[in-house]
């Protein structure tokens, strides 16, 4: 079984405003693809309420091969609620409540080759912790900048968005 390290959890940047939401959705996807990340779409749900407002809900899940043994996980998830189109400068938006949630973490042995027999697994726990420890850290370091960043240009883009008003 794969050893799965959190470095971030949880972490979310929201903004109650007009938004374009193709826009930030295309902003994420951009970021994905320039960091080489293989992406999908887990969850699409969208619900139409009362007057013209809807709810958003997306769920994307990323991972990007280090080595054979290592791989660096990305998820986020965007929401929107009460949402209503609005034009703002010649651009559809939504106002209403905009979030988007960060997940990002490391996996290794995600192969499960290190798993079975016993004596194996005992082997993998000394490689983690003496032998590989400085190829951890820095892996540990990469996922967390690339992390860092992908939340620093979401930020910029909704504070970009709330200044256009």
């Amino acid at each position: 079984m794969a050893e799965i390290d959190w470095m971030l959890k949880d972490v979310k940047v929201a903004v109650d405003d007009a938004v374009n939401i193709k826009s930030l959705y295309k902003l994420l996807k951009n970021w994905l693809i320039k960091f080489r990340y293989d992406y999908y779409e887990k969850e699409h749900i969208e619900d139409m309420k009362p007057e013209d407002a809807k709810n958003i809900s997306i769920k994307m899940e990323a991972d990007k091969k280090i080595d054979d043994y290592t791989k660096f996980h990305i998820e986020l998830r965007l929401k929107g609620k009460d949402l209503k189109p609005v034009m703002r400068d010649k651009e559809l938006c939504v106002k209403g409540n905009v979030s988007v949630s960060f997940e990002a973490f490391l996996e290794n042995d995600y192969e499960g080759k290190w798993d079975s027999p016993f004596y194996l697994k005992l082997y993998r726990t000394v490689y983690d912790k003496y032998i590989a420890s400085d190829k951890y850290e820095k892996n540990a370091n990469n996922l967390k900048d690339e992390a860092n960043d992908l939340i620093t240009k979401t930020k910029s883009f909704l504070r970009v968005e709330e200044f256009k008003r």
